[in-house]
């Protein structure tokens, strides 16, 4: 009996050293981002005599001692491992069969916010000033990751990117000149009420989605004096459901078995007719296709460059630069517009500036994407979709 006592003692002894380690640990520290989570970390508050009489002051502690709490990371690395069943190779299992990318981690979260202010005052502001130069007018259209717009459907042990995509894009906002026109994708669907965005198990809008966006910039371009008539989905579109081949299901071996969505659409107005040429060669794709993935169903691929000639007259000129998610606003778009030119400069090589598909198709509105599955506002993608890295 007295042995067990002694290691009874031994042990409560050990515990409250190892607790009175970390906790004075974690008072000494002051960490000011957690790359692991990819957040900035509350740090200790200044103790004065004001402060004390504050409430907010212990909330602030609180927040903190959390935040700055010794081997923090260590204890998040392990708390995802006991969540491990849904991490799959990069992709994360929501409720509902929701499937995710894995959270957004920025390694210099500083460095990132500096170079997304330098290039929102420069580069995106220039091309926007020699677009309005040039009689159009430039549209900034951020689609935010599935995570930021379908949250609610996250698992618990998952880092929500919301609060780091607000904060990012208000830098977007707060350094652009006033010939950019900015469209928040995050905030339309909040307004609109519209959550279900994205498909599934894919990173692409779903047509639900695209189809807020696409009558936000319908309303844009109206005010300018257009008269673009835009009904509802199902009076545009006969609309066909099918259990979507999602690119995050394909990555886990189409582990998850979801339900029919709604993919494929007929147009109803078969009065327009229109060209094709994909990188200058006269082609016969379709822009509404058949089949069961997001490509299939829009524009049946990325090209470098399409352009798309209507019988629409009284229409103005539009020009997307982006990647696959303009895809289905492209599609949309061959059905209301004289002519709809889109370019990808991941694939584009043509020398070709944004500027330059402006003069040549005598563009009234670019619409500028840079959104990409893993991050909505990447210095690099942004750059690139803007012409400037090969």
């Amino acid at each position: 009996m007295k042995s067990k006592r002694i290691i009874q003692i031994v042990f409560c002894m050990a515990v409250l050293f190892i607790i009175g380690i970390i906790g004075i640990l974690t008072l000494l520290n002051n960490n000011k981002m957690s790359y692991k989570e990819g957040r900035k970390l509350k740090t200790f508050p200044r103790l004065t005599y004001k402060s004390i009489k504050n409430d907010t002051y212990f909330d602030d502690l609180t927040k903190a001692f959390a935040d700055q709490l010794q081997f923090r990371e260590q204890f998040i690395k392990c708390y995802y491992m006991l969540n491990m069943q849904r991490y799959i190779g990069g992709v994360v299992e929501g409720t509902d069969n929701q499937l995710f990318l894995s959270p957004l981690i920025r390694r210099n979260e500083e460095h990132f916010k500096k170079r997304l202010k330098e290039i929102s005052k420069k580069e995106i502001s220039n091309v926007a000033e020699e677009v309005s130069n040039l009689g159009a007018k430039f549209i900034f259209l951020s689609i935010p990751r599935k995570d930021v717009a379908m949250n609610k459907y996250l698992p618990s042990s998952y880092i929500s990117g919301v609060e780091d995509y607000i904060e990012n894009l208000n830098i977007v906002k707060d350094n652009i000149s006033k010939d950019v026109t900015l469209i928040d994708a995050y905030q339309i669907f909040n307004k609109n009420e519209v959550y279900d965005v994205y498909y599934t198990t894919d990173h692409h809008l779903n047509i639900r989605g695209a189809y807020e966006l696409f009558a936000e910039l319908i309303k844009i371009i109206n005010k300018d004096g257009y008269n673009i008539k835009l009904n509802s989905l199902e009076d545009e579109y006969e609309v066909k459901s099918v259990v979507v081949n999602g690119s995050y299901n394909r990555k886990i071996g189409q582990k998850i078995n979801a339900d029919p969505e709604e993919l494929i659409l007929v147009p109803k107005n078969k009065i327009v007719s229109f060209k094709r040429w994909d990188n200058s060669e006269l082609v016969n794709i379709k822009v509404f296709g058949e089949g069961n993935t997001y490509a299939d169903a829009y524009m049946g691929k990325d090209v470098a460059e399409t352009v798309i000639k209507t019988n629409i007259k009284d229409a103005p000129n539009i020009l997307y630069v982006g990647s696959s998610f303009t895809n289905v606003l492209e599609a949309l778009s061959v059905y209301k517009f004289k002519t709809m030119v889109s370019i990808d400069y991941r694939h584009n090589k043509t020398g070709k500036s944004i500027t330059d598909y402006v003069k040549e198709y005598d563009i009234d509105y670019v619409i500028f994407i840079p959104s990409q599955q893993n991050d909505a506002l990447s210095v690099s993608i942004i750059l690139q979709h803007l012409g400037f890295k090969k």
